[in-house]
């Protein structure tokens, strides 16, 4: 939810009223009582040990202890250590108004019935497991008013040999494999209590390349994010985490909390990204399995296409029109990202600009990557104006960020700001003069020419399209004629094929 600003104004009754109302939200704040307990295994005896648990339970920490939680700390405890650490964590919590279980580390479900593994767990055979694991219903802190349970446990077949993504372990005995599943269980909803899981039921979660496994790494971001409840900030790790892994790992939540419960106190506007995030949590399976499969086929970022589904009006268009406009704002991203990565300036802030726009645009933030483009564009503008001894090259560099901006614009189907981008490179083409065009930069305003007449088309535009295309088939014989570049030809051989009337 977005909350309301205190205004700002002259030292009068509203002024102290609102000095009054934010002291007694304070002391408010203040008196409310938060307890976590943060219990993270990697250092395993029996089974292979774990590369990130322990940095995950430090970041936690961390982040908990900014948001006002009273945390201890256990790292690599056995199950007797284990059990005692939530005993005491129990009493502790009588009376709370928030308690807190954080896990992460091995986890398993066995028969139905999900555990967790300290660092002494033994899988020698399924009563020894039963016996060395914990029960997750014992985790769970029901002394306080809201109970929080966060798991961030192992989901990639825990008792595989084999290294890889998930957090693997020791083989299992082929007598017990069968009744012991990698990952938990479906949870059903209890009183008062969130459940957090980092994957879906029985599904992979991955351990992470750095020193945070990609869960915790998005829970430790957005716990802190001002004005949000609890499971819109769960919803935001869940996207950001479904994101990242390309749809590989999807957290899951089940929350049986009767009230709104806020991660922090303030209310601020969100970012773009965070938006995009939450609309995402909305998107239908059936959306989601296309959007994924088109994502796929262009090797790109799913964000991207989510930012173009959702901002785009796409109620009247069928099911194969629709798959249809994503495929296109695919490769139109695509496209422009491949530009992003090559494209050179000789101004060394314009390369950084661009490179926050390529980065901010693989995360579905058109408009922070609109924006860096538009100050890049801007350096150049202000330059060729200033310093007329730079002019031609600042134009033709103002031109390549401006070409990037529209590509941008065509990736997140906004086609009028895209034709708007198309017609300003050529204007800025024109003020270079075709002479001073290196092949490159004659490429790029035969593409631009022919992006117009696609987009003219695209739009109903049938006139605008055909002076684009007539424009660019002048402007392909042109250099046919000054260029030795055999794909000067074949370009033109294509054009007249697409221009000539069917």
């Amino acid at each position: 939810m977005v909350g309301e600003r205190l205004s700002r104004g002259r030292f009068d009754l509203r002024l102290l009223f609102a000095l009054l109302l934010m002291l007694t939200t304070t002391a408010t704040a203040v008196a409310e009582r938060r307890v976590a307990l943060v219990i993270a295994d990697d250092d395993y005896r029996l089974v292979r040990p774990l590369a990130n648990p322990v940095n995950d339970g430090e970041a936690m920490e961390a982040s908990l202890k900014k948001l006002g939680f009273e945390v201890v700390l256990e790292t690599n405890r056995d199950l007797r250590r284990m059990r005692r650490a939530l005993d005491v964590f129990r009493e502790d919590a009588k009376g709370a108004d928030v308690a807190l279980v954080y896990f992460s580390g091995h986890g398993v479900e066995i028969s139905g019935d999900n555990r967790l593994l300290p660092i002494d767990a033994d899988a020698s055979s399924l009563e020894t497991l039963e016996k060395t694991s914990l029960p997750l219903r014992d985790a769970v802190a029901a002394t306080a008013k809201v109970g929080l349970i966060v798991l961030d446990a192992c989901r990639s077949d825990p008792f595989s040999g084999n290294s890889g993504e998930g957090r693997g372990a020791t083989p299992l005995a082929k007598d017990i494999a069968e009744k012991v599943k990698p990952g938990f269980g479906r949870i059903g909803r209890a009183e008062n209590i969130l459940f957090a899981f980092s994957a879906a039921p029985g599904e992979t979660a991955a351990d992470g390349a750095g020193q945070n496994s990609p869960f915790t790494t998005a829970l430790t971001k957005y716990l802190g994010t001002d004005g949000l409840e609890i499971r819109s900030v769960l919803t935001l790790v869940q996207q950001e985490v479904y994101d990242l892994s390309r749809g590989k790992q999807l957290p899951y939540v089940e929350s049986g909390l009767p009230k709104l419960f806020f991660a922090a106190a303030a209310k601020e506007q969100l970012p773009e990204r965070e938006r995009l995030l939450l609309a995402m949590a909305d998107v239908t399976p059936e959306m989601r399995g296309e959007v994924e499969q088109i994502a796929s086929d262009a090797d790109m970022p799913l964000a991207p296409l989510y930012g173009a589904l959702i901002g785009s009006d796409t109620s009247n268009l069928s099911a194969d029109s629709l798959n249809a406009r994503l495929r296109e704002a695919a490769d139109a991203f695509v496209k422009v990202r491949s530009e992003m990565k090559t494209l050179a300036a000789d101004d060394p802030q314009v390369t950084e600009l661009r490179r926050q726009a390529e980065e901010q645009l693989s995360l579905g933030a058109f408009d922070a990557a609109q924006a860096k483009l538009a100050e890049a564009a801007n350096i150049d503008g202000v330059s060729r104006n200033a310093l007329k001894v730079n002019f031609v090259d600042r134009t033709l560099s103002q031109a390549a960020t401006v070409f990037l901006s529209a590509g941008a614009a065509r990736a997140d189907l906004n086609y009028a700001a895209a034709i708007n981008g198309y017609e300003f490179v050529l204007a800025l083409y024109g003020e270079a003069g075709q002479t001073s065009l290196s092949l490159e930069q004659a490429d790029r305003q035969s593409r631009t020419l022919e992006e117009l007449g696609i987009l003219y088309t695209t739009v109903g535009n049938i006139e605008a399209a055909g002076r684009a295309f007539a424009a660019l088939l002048a402007n392909l014989e042109q250099r046919s004629r000054q260029e030795t570049d055999p794909s000067v030809k074949r370009d033109l051989a294509i054009s007249h094929i697409s221009s000539s009337p069917t």
